[in-house]
């Protein structure tokens, strides 16, 4: 599987990052298990892809041949600022248990699941205004969708949801989560900044009046993107729902990993928890039990062979125009 994991990433850099990635990837499969790739300029990644092979011919002996070259290009692909800023009141803080470290430090978990719910849905629903975010990166959809790389069931517009198949590959030409090395190796997948050292800032409460209040600042950063080199990196069933005629079917689930040219060692498939109970319907329907068989089991792990990893970040309620 993939060679190095934002967890993996994160937990080389101390106790304190390690903490902080492990709070937010209980909760999504994607930042668990994605390849996560260092952006070659810090905030942006540089790579080159060959968009055409060289062109071989048969000639007679003896005569002549074109040349012919290789036929490649420089692509760029930008990381985002993921950010969230908390004020808060030094009345409040300077009268909690512990002082202002110590609630800031109480407040640290709920950031980092925030951090990683919108993590996790820009990985997925990218730029896209209504499910992910415009101003945000280009995510697993933006590429499906450019690919042409998706099988479509029927479910109607509003009520459905997606399996995605990601075929991870490490490197500058690969596919995975860019992060930012610069910040990593300082302070691990998020940055936190103590504004005025530590000291209240003067906050604006009314433009009209002036009237201003004493608070503590800290912000809390990270820069993400999403790296795709290769048309046969993602792909999707849409249009799931869990009605008749509109759950995958096994020829599908085997097509989406077909479509990415998929195996064990490098793809996942990413689905939520109403697709993977219609995944395990698939596993009934073809059970077969002895009377000697003394348990049983709908769970499944992996579709031949390819890891099923659950992120509840991956909608029940996507529409249409995600895939049109």
């Amino acid at each position: 599987m993939a060679n190095s994991t934002l967890r993996k990433v994160i937990t080389a850099f101390g106790v304190q990052g390690e903490a902080a990635i492990d709070q937010l990837t209980k909760e999504s499969g994607i930042l668990q298990t994605a390849e996560a790739i260092p952006a070659n300029k810090n905030i942006s990644h540089t790579y080159k892809r060959v968009d055409a092979l060289p062109a071989f011919a048969f000639s007679a002996i003896g005569t002549g041949q074109a040349d012919v070259t290789v036929n490649s290009n420089i692509y760029q692909s930008d990381l985002k600022v993921l950010r969230a800023i908390q004020s808060e009141q030094t009345d409040v803080v300077d009268s909690y248990p512990g002082g202002a470290a110590q609630f800031f430090r109480d407040d640290m978990p709920a950031f980092n699941e925030g951090y990683g719910q919108a993590a996790s849905d820009n990985i997925i629903y990218g730029i896209n205004s209504t499910f992910g975010d415009a101003a945000g990166i280009k995510g697993l959809w933006y590429y499906v969708n450019a690919y042409t790389n998706y099988i479509r069931c029927t479910g109607t517009s509003g009520s459905t949801t997606s399996i995605f198949a990601v075929k991870y590959r490490p490197g500058k030409n690969g596919c995975g989560i860019l992060y930012n090395p610069q910040v990593a190796n300082s302070q691990g997948l998020m940055k936190t900044i103590v504004m005025n050292n530590g000291q209240p800032i003067l906050e604006v409460t009314n433009t009209t009046t002036g009237a201003k209040k004493p608070v503590y600042q800290v912000i809390y950063e990270s820069y993400l993107g999403f790296l795709s080199t290769s048309s046969y990196d993602v792909a999707a069933i849409t249009r799931i729902q869990d009605a008749d005629s509109d759950r995958p079917t096994a020829v599908q689930m085997d097509e989406v990993i077909d479509k990415v040219r998929g195996n064990s060692s490098n793809t996942v498939l990413y689905m939520n928890r109403t697709a993977y109970r219609m995944v395990r319907m698939l596993k009934n329907s073809a059970l077969q039990m002895v009377p000697t068989d003394l348990a049983y089991s709908s769970l499944i792990a992996t579709w031949n062979g390819v890891p099923i990893v659950i992120d509840d970040n991956i909608v029940n309620t996507e529409s249409t125009a995600l895939d049109t």
